[in-house]
């Protein structure tokens, strides 16, 4: 390596770890404007891109003290070195809501040919709560970036806005097929947050579920159920997919419906079919379902009395969990229940004292 490679790949090194230290380190306590700003603020224009990084990082880490820097720093968006342009926009995500004169610069930052730099533009303008508002048409396009981390952060953004960028959501949707399974399970987890502002999202997702793609299909499934209530339209299709010949699609469609919390008959008897899966992690699944739905579930004890003695310890547990969330109604269920206490797994020992108390207490109420 050549001397001026080195010298270039050393500061580089400095600068990433300066942007670690400064994302990491907490804020300084907020207060009257600290004495060093006029200092950091001289520095700011100073000639040397290190000295420059340096006092914007210092001043980010100032938090909404350092509020009469934002001018300052605004221009170091427009900086020719890209380090400093992204040390710049974190610094203004720090510094929070009362920066919000930054959302018109940051919003043009979003146009930045370094993804890093596009990707903290996102990271302040998240820190702006609904003064971001203006900026999503710009966030919106960015769901169709190139780079995997501006894609999951541009949804995450939107996510933060709520109704605001609810025209956003079938373009959020849409990364349900994203290519990288970190950026699919990060846009179902936003549509899950952003609630009822993600109904329109649910007929494009019943569409995923019969996609031809696992991934999309086990993602879209899984979206609708962070989605929970907001999603109960679903749950006929939910209910479909637990035939899915992949078992972890079938798992995810068990985990969903426990989150939808359907009350309808026809839910429980498509769970329990699932009680006698091939796969373990199945059985446990619908188990844990079953035990979710509570007082709807009533019905199965027989079936999960029988579970009490699967050769897993994992469904075992399951099972005995379920059966204590259902209360009085697993009385029947206590022999077998109690012939746990003495299981080799302490963790299914564990399940089922509990769920004897749980059964105990429930006993005790109705009386």
């Amino acid at each position: 390596m050549t001397q001026r490679k080195f010298r270039f790949a050393l500061l580089q090194s400095i600068c990433c770890f300066a942007m670690m230290f400064m994302l990491l380190s907490p804020l300084k306590a907020q207060g009257p404007a600290p004495k060093e700003i006029p200092q950091l603020l001289s520095d700011l224009k100073d000639p040397n891109r290190i000295v420059r990084f340096s006092a914007a990082s210092a001043l980010g880490r100032m938090g909404a003290s350092a509020i009469p820097a934002v001018p300052g720093v605004i221009l170091l968006l427009k900086d020719k070195d890209s380090d400093i342009r992204l040390s710049a926009a974190l610094a203004i995500g720090r510094m929070g809501k009362n920066a919000v004169s930054a959302v018109p610069a940051l919003t043009e930052l979003l146009k930045d040919p370094e993804k890093l730099v596009r990707a903290s533009g996102l990271f302040a303008l998240g820190k702006m709560g609904s003064a971001a508002v203006p900026a999503v048409p710009a966030i919106t396009l960015l769901l169709k970036d190139s780079d995997v981390l501006v894609r999951s952060s541009a949804a995450s953004n939107l996510g933060r806005l709520g109704a605001a960028s609810s025209s956003a959501v079938p373009e959020i949707a849409e990364l349900l097929k994203d290519k990288d399974g970190v950026v699919r399970m990060s846009v179902a987890g936003v549509l899950g947050r952003m609630g009822t502002s993600a109904a329109a999202a649910v007929p494009i997702m019943l569409v995923y579920l019969k996609s031809m793609d696992k991934d999309v299909r086990q993602s879209a499934s899984y979206a609708l159920g962070q989605m929970g209530p907001n999603a109960a339209s679903a749950v006929p299709a939910i209910i479909e997919l637990l035939k899915d010949k992949n078992p972890n699609i079938r798992i995810s469609a068990s985990a969903a419906l426990t989150s939808m919390k359907p009350t309808s008959v026809t839910s429980v008897p498509a769970i329990v079919k699932y009680l006698k899966d091939k796969d373990k992690d199945v059985r446990s699944s619908a188990a844990y379902a079953l035990g979710e739905m509570g007082v709807a579930s009533n019905s199965v004890i027989p079936e999960l009395t029988e579970l009490l003695s699967d050769k897993e310890k994992d469904v075992r547990s399951s099972a005995t969990d379920a059966l204590g969330k259902m209360g009085i109604a697993a009385e029947p269920a206590v022999p077998a229940i109690t012939k746990l206490l003495k299981d080799k797994d302490i963790d299914v020992r564990t399940s089922a004292s509990s769920a004897l108390s749980k059964i105990a207490d429930a006993r005790k109420d109705k009386e």
